[in-house]
């Protein structure tokens, strides 16, 4: 369903999940009942679905109003901690060889216009993607990245420069967490 960029309630309710947990992380840090926006900086993350996954909650939070299934509410969890999903929060979002998104996220335009159509209300995610704070780090072209077009910064590592012809051979031997984290331990200056 992925690769034919269809969004289902599952979809959707994932990506809630994954940005309520990303921000309840945060909320639980904090003193008072409410998650207060803006006071610190939330990242989501994400390899492979997991980082479609966190492209598409960086939307749904940073713009709320093109949830395909309208308002969300006020969430509340036992620490007596409580989120307004229907407010915005601007995350970051970096992702680790995922699909491209570009498609699914355009396509909640559609979804959000029919909604929006029948409010009265024109809605543009195309703009709204240009203002979101998203890198995709994208290892050797395999069956996974090369899936979609991708949206944000899009950063592309080498992560099979040390491989052997017989592991450059197999098409998703790049798609390892394994290799993408070597990469940035050999690759990140540690002064």
């Amino acid at each position: 369903m992925l690769a034919l960029d269809i969004i289902t309630q599952e979809v959707i309710k994932k990506a809630d999940w994954h940005t309520s947990q990303s921000l309840l992380n945060n909320a639980l840090k904090e003193e008072n009942q409410k998650f207060v926006r803006n006071d610190f900086s939330v990242t989501v993350t994400g390899h492979s679905l997991g980082g479609w996954l966190a492209q598409i909650c960086t939307l749904l939070s940073k713009y709320p109003k093109f949830h395909p299934v309208g308002p969300r509410g006020i969430w509340s969890f036992p620490n007596g901690k409580s989120i307004d999903m229907n407010q915005p929060y601007d995350l970051h979002c970096v992702a680790f060889d995922s699909p491209g998104a570009s498609t699914v996220l355009n396509r909640l335009e559609l979804v959000s216009k029919v909604s929006a159509w029948l409010v009265g209300r024109k809605r543009d995610v195309q703009d709204a993607l240009n203002t979101l704070d998203i890198t995709v780090y994208l290892s050797n072209r395999n069956p996974v990245n090369m899936c979609g077009d991708h949206v944000g910064k899009v950063e592309k590592i080498d992560v099979m420069s040390g491989g052997s012809v017989r592991e450059k051979m197999n098409p998703f031997a790049s798609h390892s967490m394994e290799r993408i984290l070597s990469y940035f331990k050999l690759h990140t200056n540690h002064s």
